[in-house]
């Protein structure tokens, strides 16, 4: 039975589904997490080891002091990060110091051209070569590192897995929509091809709801897009929540338009209830989407065949052929396979 240090910062929305495989996990026996704070939902053999959250000079600050204080401290056998600037990069420098081995997962972007500056892309792929196991959303990131001259045994593929029965259960549902997108409302996500996308519907005579999730420095522009098409109210900007079950158990498509993405956690937990996804194939999505049986793919800034593809889904009896397909294909997502994934990771390591 083996401790983890698990090091980083991910989206607080995101972070439980990055610290519950290695819970899950049946060679773990405790989970060590520094973390300016605690994800939402509880996790079993976890130690949290929090701290102020105040600027980013500080937390950067706090941030070392207590991953040195735990490596100090505590038996730890493996350090795990994501996110690997700079949290990852902290992470790794300090299991070297401690002779630590350290596993960094790459969750998306991080060589993207159209996303991350060469510096920082030039930094990370000299890192890479010193990490003793690197995880990856998908065959395609494998297959891009692979190539960049990693080793194939210091590769996996460590897919988001997600839990179904919780985000089935809904305490509150709010007023059915047809379509739901989750965006920083960064260039990269290309909100405003959701919205015109959503005008050119309309056109058309179909009058779909739509409802955006998230905030971002962009938010107010994709607004002013909204009454400027004339669907302000065909659109509901709900802004950033803690808890996205009850939207998307009231939708049915998820919508991803974004010109970059790793492997995104809500179009699988979208998936996992049922939404048809139409997406972007910027990442890894083809390890769960096959393009008309499991989803439908669309080309990056092309609003026009982003609505011709839902007003054929409106009107095809396909709709139902992939909802079945989806049923089937997210079994291989659950959160219960996390013991099969990181055993196989902790076994090399070991």
């Amino acid at each position: 039975m083996i401790e983890i240090l698990w090091a980083s910062k991910t989206g607080n929305a995101n972070a439980w589904y990055h610290i519950a495989p290695f819970s899950f996990c049946s060679l773990v026996k405790k989970v060590h997490v520094v973390r300016y704070k605690k994800p939402l939902r509880d996790l079993k053999d976890v130690d949290y080891h929090t701290f102020s959250s105040q600027n980013k000079f500080l937390e950067i600050i706090y941030y070392i002091f207590k991953i040195i204080k735990v490596l100090s401290s505590r038996k730890i056998d493996v350090v795990v990060a994501f996110n690997p600037y700079p949290w990852g990069l902290i992470s790794f420098t300090l299991a070297k110091l401690f002779k630590k081995p350290i596993i960094l997962g790459l969750i998306g972007g991080e060589l993207d051209a159209n996303r991350t500056p060469k510096y920082k892309r030039t930094l990370l792929s000299f890192l890479l070569k010193y990490v003793d196991i690197v995880t990856v959303t998908g065959d395609k990131t494998k297959k891009q590192l692979l190539d960049s001259g990693l080793k194939k045994n210091n590769v996996y593929v460590f897919p988001h897995l997600v839990d179904k029965n919780y985000l089935s259960k809904v305490k509150k549902r709010v007023t059915k929509s047809n379509i739901i997108t989750i965006t920083s409302f960064l260039p990269v996500k290309r909100t405003q091809d959701t919205i015109k996308s959503i005008a050119l519907l309309k056109k058309q005579g179909l009058n779909l709801k739509m409802v955006i999730l998230g905030d971002g420095p962009h938010k107010n522009n994709c607004m002013k897009l909204a009454e400027s098409l004339g669907v302000e109210k065909n659109i509901i900007f709900e802004g950033y929540v803690d808890d996205i079950r009850p939207y998307i158990n009231s939708s049915e498509y998820y919508l991803q338009t974004s010109s970059s993405e790793g492997l995104s956690i809500s179009l699988i937990e979208s998936m996992a209830v049922g939404l048809i996804p139409i997406a972007t194939n910027v990442g890894d999505e083809q390890e769960i989407i096959h393009d008309n049986q499991t989803g439908v793919f669309v080309p990056v800034g092309n609003p026009q065949i982003i609505a011709n593809k839902i007003a054929h889904l409106e009107s095809s009896p396909i709709k139902n052929k992939l909802k079945i397909n989806i049923e089937k294909k997210i079994m291989k997502s659950k959160i219960e396979l996390s013991d099969k994934y990181i055993s196989e990771i902790l076994e090399f390591i070991k």
